[in-house]
C-alpha cells in the first residue's frame, strides 16, 4: 500500500524515453526497498547505487552498452525524491514508515546477533560493523571505518537502559555483541561441545518469541551438573508493538507467554549477561518455565547463565 502511494505522488518525476517511463516499476520499487534500508542517505550515494543496479539488471543499460538517457533519467528521479529545499509529499509519507521499518529493524538485528552469536557454529563477523551498518554493496561498503570511535566507545557501554533508550545510534549493538562473546568466553565447554536444545513457547505470544538452550553436561557447582546458557529473542515483533513504536517489553506486551524448559533445567535462577537481572525459574503444575516478561522485562534480548557465571 505505501509503494501504491509513493508511486502515484511520484510519477510526475519519471521520464518518458521512447513510450517507456524511466525508472520502470520495477527498479522504483527497488529505489523504495534501498530508501527504507538505508535512510538516512545522501543523494551522491543513492543514485551511484541506483546506476550500478540498472547497469547490471542489464534491461534497459549495462556495463557494455550504457544509455546515458536512460540512467539521467533515473537520476533525476531519485535527486527529486530527496528533494528537501521545496514541499515534497512523498518524503511527509515516507520518513514516519521508514521510522517504524527502522524501529523493528533494530529489534530483529539484535536478535540475530545474539542467535549468531550462541547457536552452533563459529560466529563470524565484518570489521567495521560493531554499530548500524546501512552500508550497500561495493564501492559503498569499502568506505573507511572509524575505528578510532569504536576504540573509545566500548568501555562506556555499561547501561543498558541508557543504551536501549539511545538504541538509534548503534552502540547497543556493540554492547550486545561484546557481552555475548564475553559470555561466549566464558563458557566454552557450552558453546564448543554443547546440545542444541529448542524450547517450546506457550501464552499469548508463543508465536512471538524464539528460544533455545546449550547445554554441555558435566560442570556445574557439583562437577556433574549441566552448564547451560539459554538464548530468548522476540520475533514477528511488528505484531507484538502493531500500534506504537516502542521496545517490545514487560508484561504489557507479553503476558503470560512462557518458555518451557526441560527437566535438567528447572532447578534455580538465571542472570542476563546484558542487564545483570536474575531471572528466577517458574514452577507450576509440576513444570518449569521462564516467564517472558520476566526475562523481557528490561531489554530485549536476553541470554541466560548461570548465577555463578
Amino acid at each position: 500500500a505505501a509503494a501504491s502511494k509513493w508511486r502515484t505522488l511520484n510519477r510526475r518525476h519519471r521520464t518518458d524515453i521512447g513510450g517507456v517511463l524511466a525508472p520502470d516499476p520495477n527498479e522504483e520499487y527497488l529505489i523504495y526497498q534501498t530508501l527504507v534500508g538505508t535512510w538516512p542517505i545522501d543523494v551522491d550515494r543513492l543514485t551511484a547505487y541506483v546506476t550500478k543496479a540498472l547497469r547490471e539488471s542489464k534491461v534497459h543499460t549495462s556495463w557494455l552498452s550504457p544509455d546515458e538517457e536512460y540512467e539521467a533519467a533515473a537520476v533525476k528521479f531519485v535527486t527529486a525524491l530527496l528533494d528537501q529545499k521545496r514541499p515534497n509529499p512523498f518524503l511527509q509519507t515516507f520518513l514516519p514508515f521508514q521510522a517504524r521499518v527502522a524501529e523493528l529493524g533494530i529489534y530483529n538485528s539484535l536478535a540475530q546477533l545474539v542467535i549468531k552469536i550462541t547457536a552452533p557454529g563459529v560466529p563470524d563477523f565484518y570489521q567495521g560493523t560493531e554499530f548500524w551498518d546501512l552500508a550497500l554493496v561495493d564501492p559503498d561498503n569499502r568506505r573507511p571505518v572509524d575505528y578510532e570511535k569504536r576504540r573509545q566507545t566500548l568501555p562506556c557501554l555499561r547501561n543498558p537502559a541508557e543504551l536501549l533508550e539511545q538504541r538509534a545510534d548503534g552502540r547497543i549493538k556493540m554492547f550486545v555483541m561484546h557481552r555475548g562473546l564475553q559470555a561466549r568466553a566464558d563458557l566454552r565447554e557450552v558453546y564448543e561441545r554443547g546440545d542444541y536444545r529448542p524450547l517450546e513457547a506457550t501464552g499469548a505470544h508463543r508465536d512471538g518469541v524464539f528460544a533455545f538452550a546449550r547445554v554441555a553436561a558435566g560442570g556445574g557447582r557439583s562437577g556433574a551438573d549441566p552448564v547451560v546458557a539459554i538464548t530468548c529473542v522476540p520475533r514477528m515483533i511488528a505484531s507484538l508493538v502493531p500500534d506504537t513504536a516502542g521496545p517490545p517489553l514487560g508484561r504489557a506486551v507479553w503476558a503470560d507467554t512462557r518458555m518451557q524448559l526441560p527437566p535438567e533445567l528447572a532447578d534455580g535462577a538465571l542472570r542476563d549477561v546484558f542487564t545483570g537481572a536474575t531471572i528466577e525459574v517458574e514452577r507450576a503444575n509440576g513444570a518449569s518455565a521462564l516467564s517472558a516478561a520476566a526475562v523481557f522485562e528490561r531489554f530485549p534480548v536476553a541470554l541466560l547463565v548461570p548465577c555463578s557465571t
